[in-house]
């Protein structure tokens, strides 16, 4: 499975290798162990640590993928997506979320984002939504 894993890795590292990262994340000890990953993988990535930081990158840079929490002081993930898709309706986004309840499930049915990923991260889970956002920009 290590072995897989390390397959999978270096496959998505060259569909990667050109593609920019925009990682919203107010939990740090999370955002620093999954930013060191996805600098693996993805040349440039750039950190906000909540959503309304995460805006103002997005609004003077262009990213390939926003990946983006939920929960978070300032703007959550959702008023996040949301003021993306004001500026772009074709913008890959991910969900990295420990939420599982029903009342962020409207919200974020209708944010039409490319994946979710829940908390606590588990890597393959990660590398498959990955994979296919990557997939869908290539």
């Amino acid at each position: 499975m290590k072995n897989n894993t390390k397959v999978t890795v270096e496959f998505l590292k060259e569909k990667a290798k050109k593609l920019s990262v925009l990682y919203v994340e107010d939990e740090e000890l999370l955002r620093n162990t999954t930013t060191a990953f996805l600098r693996k993988l993805f040349q440039n990535v750039e950190v906000a640590v909540d959503g309304k930081e995460g805006l103002d990158k997005f609004t003077h840079n262009k990213y390939d993928i926003v990946i983006t929490d939920i929960s978070m002081p300032n703007m959550n993930g959702l008023e996040l997506i949301s003021n993306i898709r004001k500026k772009n309706l074709q913008q890959e986004i991910i969900i990295m979320t420990a939420h599982t309840e029903s009342k962020y499930t409207n919200q974020v049915k209708t944010a039409n984002v490319a994946g979710y990923i829940f908390k606590p991260v588990e890597i393959n889970q990660m590398l498959e939504i990955l994979s296919i956002s990557i997939e869908r920009l290539n």
